[in-house]
């Protein structure tokens, strides 16, 4: 019997190795996406979460006495289970009126080793009498 190559079945070595290089490849990529984007699930869930505290904050300064409202001069942790999120108040009153106060909201966390993360928030706060 003759072989010639019409005659073959099956693949190369060649063969299976390049198909199984093309589907690395392709594995490689989906897992890049895959993490890439869980890294940016975390950073809107951080969002979120320092949203939602700073939410929070302002509704305790919106209840609480004008003449209690002040800047709080350091950084201050959240209680647990939020104890990494850092909060700072700064109020300035607004020259023209006596009743009418700019209140300036920081929220700090960790955004990896040696870095951290802010959001603002910036709201004015008025007295009636």
């Amino acid at each position: 019997m003759r072989w010639n190559k019409l005659n073959r079945v099956g693949f190369t070595i060649l063969e299976v190795l390049v198909a199984i290089l093309i589907i690395a490849f392709g594995l490689l990529a989906l897992m890049r996406a895959l993490s890439g984007g869980l890294v940016g699930s975390k950073k809107g869930y951080d969002i979120t979460v320092a949203t939602l505290l700073a939410q929070e904050k302002l509704e305790e300064l919106r209840y609480s006495s004008w003449d209690s409202l002040a800047s709080s001069g350091s950084r201050t942790c959240f209680p647990s289970p939020n104890e990494n999120f850092q909060w700072e108040i700064t109020v300035d009153t607004i020259d023209p009126s006596p009743y009418l106060k700019e209140v300036s909201l920081s929220i700090w966390w960790p955004a990896g080793a040696s870095s951290q993360r802010c959001v603002n928030f910036k709201t004015y706060m008025a007295k009636y009498n």
